[in-house]
């Protein structure tokens, strides 16, 4: 997570901005939330858990495109 945050945190932070009070996307700022992501996914199930993210989103497509071709 401190690798995503070091890489995204600054595009991240410009689009907050736009928020009456914008989070900080700082790694120093951030350790706690990086602490409780990386329990929440531990390293090496980070895999199965893209696998799993993968999965959801491909369904997800396709019951969109069932929707809209129902809808037509």
């Amino acid at each position: 997570m401190e690798d995503y945050m070091k890489r995204y945190g600054p595009g991240i932070a410009a689009v907050s901005k736009t928020l009456e009070s914008p989070p900080s996307w700082e790694v120093q700022d951030s350790s706690e939330l990086i602490t409780q992501l990386n329990q929440l996914v531990p390293l090496d199930k980070l895999q199965s858990r893209r696998d799993w993210r993968d999965k959801r989103l491909a369904s997800l497509a396709k019951l969109k495109k069932e929707c809209t071709e129902q809808d037509t």
